[in-house]
């Protein structure tokens, strides 16, 4: 398998897809139906089978091109790029937001360790990094893109379990962060992330405020850097760096969303 295989429109499953796309008379609306396959509410299983995956990847990368532009780290070109910009082109754009929110919930799905995509792709670990890097892109450039739409709609990629402030901190080691009123954030049990079993959250210091989403069970924990005052914005950077070399030197990392 050569290196450049790891783009998303290499294979018959993924190429179907986008020529149906691009002949439907709903672009839209097929995109929906192919993503919401691959959603965990609507197939009611939490495997997903490698078909499905590879369909609603190639649908969302056609989302992604209508947001963004051609990028070749996710597809070469050819005829195929030709019918990737003749599909993307003709999403409306009312409908964009609605489905950059369902893609980023199943592009994770398919980096999940219940995917069969994703478990063919951790056969070949020279690429794997490359395959999963894609889809974190795209992933990234969706949240990004609503972000700044500052849509409404906006998806925490799993259910927001709690919020905690930075003042609400008691201290930091290398098991976890512990809280004034009792509670914890374990680092070894964030680690929920399929593309690697050391990263433990995203992180964002250019939000506001920034924050931490860490994968604890049941749902992200969010500690967000929202101290006031004269200095509170000094003060919030050097928190948010402080946390980020606690991960580090605990041996995990988080993932930067910017």
């Amino acid at each position: 398998m050569s290196a450049c295989e790891y783009q998303i429109f290499c294979n018959k499953t993924a190429m179907d897809t986008l020529k149906k796309i691009a002949g439907s008379s709903d672009p839209d609306l097929l995109i929906n139906v192919i993503i919401q396959r691959a959603s965990f509410t609507r197939s009611g299983s939490e495997y997903l089978d490698k078909n499905t995956a590879e369909s609603a990847a190639a649908a969302l990368a056609v989302v992604y091109t209508r947001f963004f532009g051609y990028d070749k780290a996710i597809m070469y070109s050819g005829e195929k790029l030709e019918q990737l910009c003749q599909a993307a082109g003709r999403i409306n754009k009312n409908n964009l937001e609605k489905l950059a929110v369902t893609g980023q919930y199943v592009l994770e799905r398919i980096l999940d360790r219940n995917s069969a995509l994703n478990e063919k792709w951790q056969n070949d670990p020279v690429n794997y990094p490359l395959w999963s890097g894609c889809l974190l892109k795209m992933i990234n450039g969706f949240d990004r893109a609503l972000c700044l739409k500052n849509c409404d709609l906006r998806r925490e990629p799993a259910v927001m379990r709690r919020i905690y402030s930075s003042s609400e901190i008691k201290s930091v080691d290398d098991w976890g962060i512990h809280f004034r009123d009792g509670s914890e954030i374990s680092f070894p049990d964030c680690t929920h992330a399929p593309w690697s079993m050391k990263c433990v959250a995203y992180r964002d210091s250019k939000a506001l405020p920034p924050y931490f989403d860490f994968f604890t069970t049941g749902g992200r924990t969010r500690l967000q850097f929202d101290k006031g005052g004269i200095f509170g914005k000094s003060i919030n950077r050097r928190d948010f760096q402080q946390i980020c070399q606690a991960i580090k030197q605990a041996g995990f990392s988080s993932f930067n969303l910017k």
